[in-house]
């Protein structure tokens, strides 16, 4: 929640939602944790999605919310943070992703 705040008000993308639409996106092996993703952010009201995956690779969710929807050209901007103590595998460098 913070983060979203902090890219719509500290952001170029952030400040024109019309253009950029933000959206966080929860990715998780545990359906426990979509739930608590979707009833957190939902309090807030803030655009969102959960996916099942790992976030150690991105480009299969890149695929995963394609599929159900979301164009390439608004995930070109993202940032992996997690909440738990490790990774299942070690993330692929954004640098990969084109």
């Amino acid at each position: 929640m913070h983060i979203y705040d902090h890219v719509k008000r500290n952001t170029p993308r952030g400040k024109r939602p019309n253009e950029f639409q933000l959206i966080m996106v929860g990715v998780d092996f545990n359906e426990e944790s979509h739930t608590a993703t979707a009833v957190n952010l939902k309090k807030q009201n803030i655009p969102f999605k959960v996916a099942f995956g790992d976030i150690g690779f991105p480009l299969k969710i890149m695929e995963t919310l394609k599929k159900r929807g979301s164009s390439r050209p608004k995930l070109c901007m993202c940032a992996h943070i997690w909440t738990t103590i490790g990774l299942a595998s070690p993330p692929t460098p954004l640098s990969h992703i084109r």
